[in-house]
C-alpha cells in the first residue's frame, strides 16, 4: 500500500503466487517498464530535461527478463516535435513523451516509466545500503567515486553514479556507458533477490521518495514482484545502438538491422 503523502510504502496483507510455477504466466504477465536518468542540474525540471540514461526493462511474468539500453543519439520521432535526438525527447515531451519515442522505434509497447535525477539515483544506492557490483574493468574517471579498480565492490551511491555516467575512458563511448547501466540495474536485482521478498516496501519507499513514476502502487508492486520468478544470471541484455550519421547538423545515430532484431526478440519481455 502507497499511503496518501506518499511518505511510506507498509505490507496490510496479500497473496503471494508461487515462485516455483516456472512456465506459468502470472504476476500482470508480459510487462516493459522504461527507467530514465535525468541529467537535470539542482532547481532545473528532472522530468523536462535530457534523459542521460534510458533503460527499458523487461518480464515475461513466467520467470524470463530483459534489459535493454538505448543510445541517447538515435533519432527518432519525438511527439509533437518532428525528429530529434533520443534523449531529447523527455524536454519537449516529459518522461510520457519519451516512452512513446521508445515505442515508435522499438515496436515495444511501454507500460509505464519511472525517472530520477543523478541525486536521486545517488541516494537510492546509499539509502538501500549501497551495490553489490563486480566490476568486470577498473575504471579510471574524473568523477567523484570514479576510482574503482576490477573486481567485487559494494558500491556507494557516487561510486555507482559514476560507473553509470562514464564514457569517455570506454573504447565504445555511449554505447559502452549504456551497457554498463544495464549491468548496475541487473545487480541491483540480483541483490534484491538475495534479500527477499521482505525488502520490497522499504525498497519502494525510498524508490518513491527519490523518483516519479506514472506506474500505480499496483503496477509498481507487480512490477518489483515479478523480479522474484527471475534468474538474474540469465536475463538477456542488449543495447540499440547503430552506426554514426549527420541529420540537421548535428552527429546522429542510426539503429541497425541487429537492434531491430533485439527488438522483435524483446516483444514478449523476455532477450535471449
Amino acid at each position: 500500500m502507497r499511503p496518501k503523502g506518499r511518505t511510506a510504502w507498509k505490507v496490510v496483507g496479500g497473496w503471494w503466487p508461487s515462485l516455483g510455477s516456472a512456465g506459468k504466466a502470472d504476476l500482470g504477465g508480459r510487462r516493459h517498464v522504461l527507467v530514465l536518468g535525468s541529467d537535470a542540474r539542482p532547481g532545473r525540471d528532472v522530468e523536462h530535461s535530457r534523459a542521460d540514461a534510458i533503460q527499458l526493462l523487461g518480464v515475461d511474468g513466467k520467470g524470463g527478463a530483459g534489459l535493454m539500453g538505448f543510445a541517447r543519439d538515435l533519432w527518432v520521432p519525438i511527439p509533437g516535435h518532428g525528429h530529434g535526438k533520443l534523449n531529447s525527447s523527455m524536454v519537449f515531451a516529459g518522461p510520457g513523451g519519451q516512452a512513446t519515442s521508445v515505442e515508435s522505434i522499438s515496436g515495444i509497447d511501454v507500460d509505464g516509466y519511472l525517472v530520477t535525477s543523478m541525486k536521486g539515483f545517488s541516494a537510492m544506492v546509499d539509502e538501500l545500503g549501497g551495490l553489490g557490483f563486480v566490476a568486470p574493468k577498473a575504471l579510471d574517471s574524473h568523477l567523484p567515486g570514479g576510482k574503482i579498480a576490477k573486481g567485487r565492490h559494494r558500491l556507494s551511491g557516487d561510486s555507482a553514479l559514476a560507473r553509470a555516467r562514464e564514457r569517455k575512458t570506454l573504447p565504445d563511448g555511449d554505447f559502452g556507458r549504456s551497457r554498463n547501466r544495464g549491468l548496475l540495474l541487473a545487480a541491483a536485482a540480483v541483490r534484491a533477490r538475495v534479500k527477499g521478498p521482505g525488502v520490497v516496501p522499504g525498497a519502494l519507499t525510498v524508490i518513491d521518495e527519490h523518483a516519479s513514476s506514472d506506474l500505480s502502487a499496483q503496477e509498481m508492486l507487480l512490477f518489483a514482484a515479478s523480479f522474484y520468478r527471475v534468474n538474474p544470471t540469465a536475463v538477456g541484455h542488449a543495447v540499440a545502438k547503430g552506426p554514426t550519421a549527420m541529420q540537421s547538423g548535428q552527429s546522429i545515430v542510426r539503429l541497425d538491422e541487429e537492434s531491430k532484431a533485439a527488438f522483435r526478440d524483446f516483444r514478449d519481455g523476455r532477450l535471449s
